[in-house]
């Protein structure tokens, strides 16, 4: 199941993506700060390459249903999918 192998690895990413902004907001640091220059970019990256490993983990989740032809499934996984990135570009 490679799909719950990206899901891991994009949710610790995230995770440790969210830590390091929340380690900027809490040390109250602004633009000059090397803290902040440094440890910002790092978390957006972080939580970005998550985002788009989750993807990767929904479309392997999609070809794993359609091998095991279940494709009730498939349709379910896909229209979730589709509703969440309609609402997001809304």
């Amino acid at each position: 199941m490679k799909s719950k192998r990206y899901y891991k690895i994009a949710s610790y990413l995230a995770l440790l993506g969210i830590i390091l902004l929340l380690i900027v907001i809490l040390s109250n640091s602004a633009y000059p700060s090397m803290v902040f220059r440094i440890l910002t970019p790092l978390g957006m990256l972080f939580v970005f390459i998550s985002v788009a490993l989750l993807g990767i983990s929904w479309l392997l989740k999609i070809k794993e249903s359609i091998k095991r032809k279940d494709y009730i499934s498939a349709c379910i996984i896909i229209t979730i999918g589709l509703l969440f990135v309609f609402k997001a570009f809304r």
